[in-house]
Order: structure tokens, then sequence, then C-alpha cells
């Protein structure tokens, strides 16, 4: 059963059933988290993979993760300054 799995084994359960169930657009929240190294690298394959055969792959990320083909957007807190009209408090809309 799931529930007994390590957080490691969970995640590449989950990814497994990402790579068995071909869809266009992957959305990705922290992907490499509880991996080993050698499992990183071979997400980072699939994804490389994904975007070649003209994927789509949405994900976000704290860990540095080197692929072929990317567009990084790295969002930074928006200021007063910068969005006066809305509500801000303590540093998120």
């Amino acid at each position: 059963p799931a529930q007994f799995l390590s957080a490691g084994q969970k995640k590449r359960t989950a990814l497994a059933r990402l790579l068995v169930a071909p869809r266009p657009i992957w959305l990705l929240d922290e992907p490499t988290v509880s991996l080993d190294t050698v499992t990183r690298h071979s997400l980072c394959r699939a994804i490389d993979n994904h975007l070649h055969a003209r994927g789509l792959v949405v994900m976000t990320s704290h860990d540095d993760i080197v692929l072929q083909s990317m567009r990084e957007l790295r969002l930074q807190p928006i200021s007063r300054d910068m969005a006066p009209d809305m509500a801000y408090e303590d540093g998120v809309l």
C-alpha cells in the first residue's frame, strides 16, 4: 500500500503515473523533492524528452534543475510602489 512508502517512493510513484498516462501539459510542483540524484537526472531526461516531443511543462522548484530546452521565469515579491491599487498585506497580494 502507498501509505507505507517513503516520501521518495511516493514521489517516484506519482512521476511513474505521469509517464504511463501521457498528457500534453505537465504541471509539476517541486518535482525533485525527496528524490535521489539518479532519479533527479532521470526526471530531467523525461522532461527534456517531453519538451522535445512538443509537450509543455509548467514547474515550480527551489532546486536548480538543468534542462536542454527551458525558459525560466523568476518571480519576485511585489512592493507597494509597483502595485499601489492592489490589496497588499505582509508582502503578499
